[in-house]
């Protein structure tokens, strides 16, 4: 739990940073920062429903939404979603012209994917190469803004000859993935009932992260059907985390099962789920969904599996599949949650 505390931690600072950053990017290219969100302020109503509200020189104002997101491939969803969600907020408040996402992942450089409109509300999309055109004249706010790239993402960026564009024009939601009806509904599944679990688990998996599978299977048979899968994911990457699982563990598969559990889970789970995983199938990645988390037993198994055959098995609680639904919601990514299990796990492995 400390070392999930010190990744939020570390993440909640990288935030800060970059919106400090963002705010002197913005101040360099003519823009009055009006107001700023304190998140220290303890009552609710006295922050500010986004990151930075700005002034143009002409007068109209903007409210700010920073993201950082370590992908460098940013899902078209999430940025739709963010979108709409800073839209809600600007209509609420009123009297405010328009609205500006910036974010660290990178857009296609054609005009229409920057500038537009959602819901009556004019918006902008700053990305990784816009910001970086705007302090090209600025070598302090460069250096600056390299960094927080930089440790963000996890992998050095060149700041002179930016990576090609990746597609990621927003786009509206997947058809009938109701986000707020998905958790409600995790959160209603009648306790060891393991079907319905599996169930509506599976739909908040498709949910997420569509875009990144070509196909799934349901209740696939294996073992000469002995064994059945909940659910197989066949890997299309474009987010750099299953670009991770696709690559550095040559897995083109992944498997998801669903453990509605009265207790925490326990070793014998994780067995039975190692024993869909083998290099022949090109399938060496799972993904275990747990109602009320695993033991000590099946953390170890989990560790003894990628040490001794390199299989990789990722464990999520109840509460961190909907925290990754409310981050989908907001526009913020959810292979956070994924990247910092992970994290965890490579950290506390022994040899």
């Amino acid at each position: 739990m400390g070392r999930m505390k010190d990744l939020a931690i570390e993440s909640w600072n990288q935030q800060n940073q970059f919106i400090d950053i963002v705010a002197n990017i913005l101040t360099h290219s003519g823009y009055t920062i009006e107001d700023r969100d304190d998140p220290d302020l303890t009552d609710p109503f006295d922050r500010l429903p986004y990151d930075l509200l700005i002034k143009r020189k002409d007068g109209k104002s903007f409210a700010v939404e920073v993201k950082t997101y370590r992908s460098e491939r940013v899902d078209r969803h999430l940025l739709w979603n963010a979108l709409s969600t800073l839209g809600r907020k600007v209509k609420a408040k009123g009297g405010i012209g328009g609205m500006i996402l910036i974010m660290t992942g990178d857009l296609p450089a054609s005009e229409p994917t920057r500038f537009g409109s959602m819901d009556g509300v004019e918006y902008e999309i700053m990305s990784r190469s816009t910001l970086l055109d705007l302090v090209k004249d600025r070598d302090d706010l460069l250096d600056d803004l390299s960094e927080i790239l930089d440790e963000v993402r996890d992998n050095p960026i060149d700041v002179v000859t930016p990576p090609p564009h990746v597609p990621s024009t927003p786009a509206p939601p997947r058809s009938g993935f109701d986000v707020a009806g998905a958790i409600e509904k995790i959160k209603a599944c009648p306790p060891s009932n393991g079907a319905a679990f599996e169930t509506v688990c599976i739909e908040a998996i498709k949910g997420l992260f569509d875009s990144e599978f070509n196909r799934w299977s349901t209740q696939s048979r294996v073992e000469r059907g002995f064994h059945r899968i909940d659910l197989l994911g066949q890997l299309n990457p474009k987010n750099d985390f299953w670009q991770g699982m696709r690559f550095d563990f040559r897995s083109r598969y992944v498997v998801f099962e669903f453990k509605n559990y009265s207790a925490a889970i326990s070793q014998d789970e994780i067995y039975s789920t190692e024993k869909y995983l083998f290099a022949g199938a090109l399938r060496m990645v799972a993904v275990v969904i747990g109602r009320n988390g695993e033991d000590d037993g099946a953390k170890r198994a989990r560790h003894g599996a990628l040490r001794e055959h390199g299989k990789l098995i990722i464990f999520l609680s109840e509460d961190e599949l909907i925290e990754m639904l409310q981050r989908f919601s907001e526009g913020d990514d959810p292979h956070e949650v994924l990247i910092d299990n992970l994290y965890n796990m490579l950290r506390e492995i022994g040899r």
